[in-house]
C-alpha cells in the first residue's frame, strides 16, 4: 500500500529494526497471552503482511528446470510460470551454489562472512511455497501447491477476472472474497526450528512495487503474484487502571510489528501509517501509564509476548513524539563529525530533516525549509540529514539551493546501526522537531507534515 507516495517516499528495509538501548533492567517479567485471530490485517504495515512470488526461469534457469521437472503434471495455459516465495534467501543462494544450479559470483559474494554452519544451511528447512500461474482465455489462473506434494492436481484453481491484476483492491467485493489458504513454513535460527502455521490470501498484482525489480523481465511482471497474511496475534495488557490492546504481526518472531494501544483507541483500518504511533519492536523500551517496560521476546510455542518492567529511574532514548533522542554523532559533507547538541547552540528548537537527492517529495520541501530557516533562525536550528549514495551529489544540491544550515551525510547502505534505523525513519522526507533537551516535540512526514511544524513554530515563536 503506497497511496501516500505522492508526498513522501517509503524506505523499505529488509533488516529487522534495532531497538533502543536497555541497561540496568530488573527481572520483573510480564507475560501477555496472545490468541490467533483471522481477519482484516490492514492496520499493520504492509511489510509485515505482504509477500510475493517470483519465478527463477530467467535468473537461475538450471534450478527452474529442476523445479519444473519435479512437478509431474503441470496445467497447460496459454502463458505460464512456476513461481515461489522463499522465506530465507541466503539459505536459497547457498543451496543454488552447493547443488550446482548456479555459478553466479554475486551470490558467493553475498554469502561472504556468513557462518553457514552456525546458521544450519545444510539442514533441510521447509521455507518455500510454490504455485503455477498463467493466462487462459484472457483470465489469470493461480494454483498453489498448498500441501507441498509437488503436484497441483488436488489444489484449488483460482480464476481472476480480466484486468484484476492491474489494481486488485479496486474490485473490493472480489478481493474480500478471496479464499484463505494454509501457508506453513519453517524458520531455523539459533539452532532451533520454529514452525509457523499461517492463513493467507493469494492474488495476481502486476503493478505492485515489488515488480520494479523485473527490469527487462516482462513475463515475471505480467504474471506477478502476491500473498497477504490474514492472521495475527492479539491480547490484552493492564497497567494501573488502564487496559491496553496488543496486536502482533510478522513473518517470524524477530521481524515483528507490535501495536500496543489503549483499548479506548481505534486503529485506522485504511491507513496503517496513522497507527505507527502505537508501533513497537522486540527490544524496544517504552512507557505506559508512567511505568517503563522493555519488550523482551515473543514465544512462538506458547504465543506469549514477554515484557520486563523497569525501575522508575531507568533512562532510555526513544524515537516517538514525546520521547528524548540520544545526542547522536553525525558526519558532515566533508567527513567531519559533530553532535546534535553541538549544532543547536542557543536555539530553543532543532529541526532534523531526513531526506535524499533521489527523493522527489524531499526536493519539493526545499523552498519551505528555506522559508522556515529565514523566519526562525534566531530560535531554530535546522540539521538536514541526507540518506544518500554520494556526498558530492548532496553537496552540489545543497550549494545550488542555498541550504546554508548544517548538513549531514548518511551512506545509503542499510546500516542497522545508523541514525536512520535508530530513529525508525521509514519514510522520506521525515521531520523531527526537538526542544532544547532533545525531546521530540513533533514528528511528521511529507510537505504537509512540514507545514504543520511551521504552524507550530509560528505559535511558539
Amino acid at each position: 500500500m503506497l497511496k501516500k507516495i505522492s508526498f513522501f517516499v517509503l524506505l523499505i528495509v529488509t533488516i529487522p529494526f534495532s531497538g533502543c538501548e536497555v541497561k540496568n533492567t530488573d527481572t520483573n517479567s510480564l507475560k501477555i497471552s496472545l490468541e490467533k485471530q483471522v481477519g482484516n490485517t490492514n492496520v499493520f504495515d504492509y511489510r509485515y503482511t505482504d509477500f510475493h512470488f517470483t519465478s527463477n526461469y530467467r535468473k537461475h534457469p538450471r534450478f527452474y528446470a529442476h523445479l519444473k521437472g519435479s512437478y509431474k503434471k503441470t496445467p497447460v495455459f496459454d502463458t505460464s510460470l512456476i513461481s515461489q516465495h522463499i522465506t530465507d534467501n541466503r539459505r536459497f543462494w547457498y543451496m543454488l551454489l552447493k547443488k550446482g544450479f548456479s555459478k553466479d559470483s554475486n551470490l558467493a559474494k553475498r554469502l561472504e562472512g556468513v557462518n553457514t554452519d552456525s546458521l544450519g544451511f545444510d539442514i533441510e528447512v521447509d521455507n518455500a511455497l510454490t504455485l503455477v500461474t498463467g493466462i487462459k482465455n484472457g483470465q489469470q489462473l493461480v494454483i498453489v501447491d498448498v500441501n507441498k506434494n509437488n503436484s497441483f492436481d488436488a489444489d484449488e484453481v483460482q480464476v481472476f477476472p480480466k484486468g484484476f491484476s492491474e489494481n486488485p483492491e479496486q474490485d473490493s467485493i472480489f478481493f474480500n472474497s478471496l479464499p484463505l489458504i494454509d501457508y506453513n513454513y519453517e524458520i531455523y535460527a539459533l539452532k532451533k526450528m520454529d514452525t509457523y502455521k499461517r492463513k493467507a490470501i493469494i492474488y495476481p498484482f502486476k503493478n505492485h512495487d515489488y515488480t520494479f525489480s523485473y527490469f527487462g523481465d516482462s513475463l515475471n511482471k505480467k504474471l506477478h503474484v502476491m500473498g497477504k497474511l490474514k492472521d495475527y496475534w492479539q491480547g490484552e495488557l493492564q497497567v494501573s487502571n488502564q487496559k491496553y490492546n496488543v496486536l502482533c504481526q510478522g513473518f517470524n518472531k524477530e521481524y515483528l510489528q507490535i501495536l500496543i494501544k489503549p483499548d479506548s483507541v481505534k486503529l485506522d483500518q485504511k491507513d496503517y501509517i496513522k497507527n505507527k504511533k502505537f508501533e513497537y519492536a522486540i527490544k524496544d523500551t517504552f512507557s505506559l501509564s508512567n511505568s517503563k517496560f522493555v519488550i523482551d521476546s515473543f514465544m512462538l510455542s506458547s504465543s506469549e509476548l514477554i515484557l520486563r518492567k523497569l525501575n522508575s529511574e531507568h533512562q532510555y532514548f526513544g524515537f516517538r513524539q514525546g520521547e528524548t533522542i540520544k545526542d547522536l554523532e553525525l558526519m558532515d559533507l566533508k567527513g567531519k563529525t559533530f553532535t546534535i547538541s553541538e549544532s543547536k547552540q542557543d536555539s530553543k528548537y532543532i529541526l532534523l530533516d531526513f531526506w535524499g537527492t533521489w527523493c522527489p517529495p524531499c526536493l519539493e520541501t526545499t523552498p519551505l525549509l528555506q522559508e522556515i530557516h529565514m523566519k526562525y533562525s534566531k530560535n531554530l536550528k535546522i540539521i538536514s540529514l541526507a540518506y544518500d549514495n554520494s556526498s558530492e551529489e548532496v553537496f552540489s544540491y545543497t550549494t545550488e539551493n542555498s541550504m546554508v544550515w548544517p548538513q549531514a551525510f548518511i551512506e545509503r547502505i542499510g546500516d542497522p546501526n545508523s541514525i536512520v534505523q535508530k530513529l525508525r525513519i521509514d519514510y522520506f522526507p521525515t521531520f523531527l522537531l526537538l526542544d532544547e533537551k532533545l525531546r521530540i516535540v513533533k514528528r511528521s512526514i511529507g510537505i504537509e507534515g512540514l507545514r504543520e511544524i511551521d504552524a507550530y513554530l509560528t505559535k511558539k515563536l
